[in-house]
């Protein structure tokens, strides 16, 4: 479950600029907390370049805001969670399903999963998040402003 997932301390409120910017800071206090490997970020933007992760949210609800799903391989990670990064000003990234069109992405479900078994179903997961959950709900996360309140929000529906 999604919930099992979400700690306060690894909610994040980004000012953006572009992913790495966005990115970094986050990943090097994921570093301290030994939740990542060292060579976790490289991997990472590697691995989104190759292989983006943006999704249109159009098709579920024209209102929604596009997201992204960063994540890279189990070997780079010491633990499971999904990592919220509410972004104050969209960033741009490529879109998963049509990796040459870009996307504005106002918020990161980044996923640290250490069992590659459980990858897809993750992300399955995160999509099935926003097909259930109501769409006032929804609204109220994309335009969150705090970290108490994304968590509260997510604590409610998941």
């Amino acid at each position: 479950m999604l919930r099992d997932l979400i700690y306060k301390d690894t909610i994040y409120i980004s000012d953006g600029g572009d992913l790495e910017k966005v990115l970094y800071p986050i990943v090097e206090n994921l570093t301290e907390k030994n939740l990542v490997h060292t060579d976790f970020l490289n991997n990472l933007l590697l691995r989104e370049s190759n292989y983006p992760t943006a999704l249109d949210l159009s098709p579920i609800n024209k209102k929604y805001h596009n997201i992204a799903i960063p994540h890279t391989e189990s070997e780079y990670v010491n633990d499971s969670r999904i990592i919220i990064v509410q972004l104050r000003k969209p960033i741009k990234m490529n879109n998963m399903i049509n990796p040459e069109e870009t996307l504005e992405v106002k918020m990161l479900f980044m996923l640290l999963n250490n069992n590659p078994e459980k990858q897809a179903s993750l992300l399955a997961d995160v999509m099935d998040f926003f097909n259930q959950m109501p769409e006032d709900k929804i609204m109220e996360l994309f335009n969150s402003s705090n970290i108490e309140e994304i968590l509260s929000i997510l604590n409610a529906k998941i």
